[in-house]
């Protein structure tokens, strides 16, 4: 078994169970390469929908997807992503929702 990544932090909802709608849509303001499985590459104008907000010591992260993906059927693409390199342009629907999360929902897979 793989060792575990060192620990984010709890987000608001875990990655491992994104919610129906996204909280928020932002735009990338620049490219973003994944350092491992647990994030996401984002490119410069790509459209990335927010579905967590990291607290505590994780909290310079959000999660989501990047538009294309797809959910239902196919798997889409969730993880991690500084917060720093989008811009927030559309509050879906405000994020108050704490989720526990263990570091099962932090490991590469």
């Amino acid at each position: 078994m793989p060792a575990p990544l060192p620990y984010l932090g709890p987000p608001l909802f875990p990655l491992a169970r994104p919610p129906e709608d996204p909280i928020s849509m932002a735009v990338a303001l620049q490219d973003y390469v994944a350092p491992d499985c647990r994030f996401l590459t984002i490119h410069r104008g790509q459209v990335v929908y927010v579905f967590s907000k990291l607290k505590g010591r994780g909290r310079l992260f959000w999660g989501g997807s990047v538009q294309g993906d797809y959910y239902g059927d196919l798997a889409a693409r969730l993880g991690f992503f500084p917060s720093s390199i989008v811009w927030e342009d559309q509050i879906v629907k405000p994020g108050k929702i704490d989720v526990k999360t263990d570091k099962w929902d932090f490991y590469c897979q």
